[in-house]
């Protein structure tokens, strides 16, 4: 008998930004490296022969603390990959939920042999998922076996595999584990989405209480390019009184909407210190009332993607050194202060969008 370990890969940019990922690559948050923590703490006891997972970034980053832990490498399967989801990569799902509202473009997400979207059907995610944990069983007769998915791969085979319907299971929490085991060519699953150990070490790690962000596919914010006009508007409104501020492009200015409510600015300066690697976000401002609605990081999401897509490495933002909320949120959110001039009172902070070489 084989046991896997079927694990779904910690939060990652998608979930937070509010973005469809599909086999898009993205980094891990800094509560999804907190998460992988936890995970490895869970497997420290835990006996495992090899370890396996998709040979996206999100899937391999949390696979590697299994793999240090028992000094084991990482086999990275693109059949372990996350469903294809067409034309909606990489798209955030405000600009997607609109667009169908709109008539824009279809919701259609049938069943069969018509794909999601442009990408793959659930049937096509299910056979590869299901021929992958196959072959990983029959290769470790007898052993047990760490594999790192995501979520809608997992939910769709160990549906299948437990013979009901996909849409009765919930998509599995970040770095929950399921357990399936392996004899004569039978999978079988004995648990679903275990996450035990989140409640276990994550206030340890965190020093404060820890809550599950939902990450599942609820819409966040939609962008648009203002106008001229209403740009001035809304800069004037984030801008500190007599701050002169460079003449965008229309394409470096979005505006973010929550629901129809315009919620806040970002501004990218995508010519400054390109030749260093470096991406800078001018101005980031969210109304105040509705600051803590997780419209800012939604917003900078944006400025990672866009940063990231021109090849850039890190990313970079001014902040008031007295201004304590929004110095805690930034480096909530992995950026850490640089020492390079700035002015009288501001402290330059950076944060890594680089997905670098992993070591395993």
């Amino acid at each position: 008998m084989t046991k896997i370990y079927l694990i779904r890969h910690a939060e990652a940019e998608g979930n937070l930004y509010r973005v469809y990922q599909g086999q898009y690559d993205t980094l891990l948050t800094e509560t999804g490296k907190l998460q992988v923590q936890a995970l490895g703490e869970r497997f420290r006891n835990i006996h495992v022969d090899a370890v396996y997972s998709s040979d996206l970034y999100r899937a391999a980053c949390t696979a590697a603390v299994i793999c240090r832990m028992k000094g084991l490498p990482l086999q990275r399967i693109p059949a372990l990959r996350e469903i294809d989801v067409g034309s909606r990569q990489a798209k955030a799902m405000g600009d997607i939920r609109r667009a169908v509202q709109q008539g824009a473009i279809s919701d259609s997400r049938e069943q069969g042999t018509v794909g999601i979207w442009g990408g793959e059907n659930p049937d096509q995610v299910r056979d590869r998922m299901l021929a992958a944990l196959q072959a990983i069983a029959a290769a470790h007769d007898g052993q047990a076996v760490a594999v790192v998915s995501h979520g809608v791969a997992i939910r769709y085979v160990t549906a299948h595999i437990q013979g009901v319907d996909r849409d009765s299971l919930v998509t599995g929490q970040n770095t929950g584990v399921s357990v399936l085991e392996w004899k004569n060519g039978v999978l079988r699953v004995v648990d679903y989405d275990d996450a035990f150990h989140l409640n276990v070490w994550m206030e340890k790690l965190l020093g404060r209480p820890y809550h599950q962000r939902d990450t599942g596919l609820q819409p966040g914010l939609w962008y648009r390019a203002p106008e001229a006009e209403e740009r001035e508007e809304w800069l004037r409104a984030a801008l500190p009184k007599g701050r002169l501020h460079p003449a965008y492009d229309a394409a470096d200015v979005l505006l973010g909407v929550r629901e129809e409510e315009t919620a806040g600015i970002v501004a990218l300066l995508p010519e400054k210190d390109a030749e260093r690697g470096i991406g800078w976000v001018d101005v980031l401002w969210v109304k105040p009332e509705l600051r803590c609605h997780s419209c800012g990081i939604q917003l900078l999401g944006q400025a990672v993607f866009r940063y990231r897509a021109l090849g850039r490495q890190t990313l970079r933002l001014a902040a008031c050194k007295t201004d304590e909320t929004t110095l805690e949120f930034l480096g909530h959110h992995g950026f850490l202060p640089v020492e390079e001039p700035a002015e009288d009172g501001v402290v330059i902070l950076e944060k890594d969008i680089a997905l670098r070489p992993l070591g395993v």
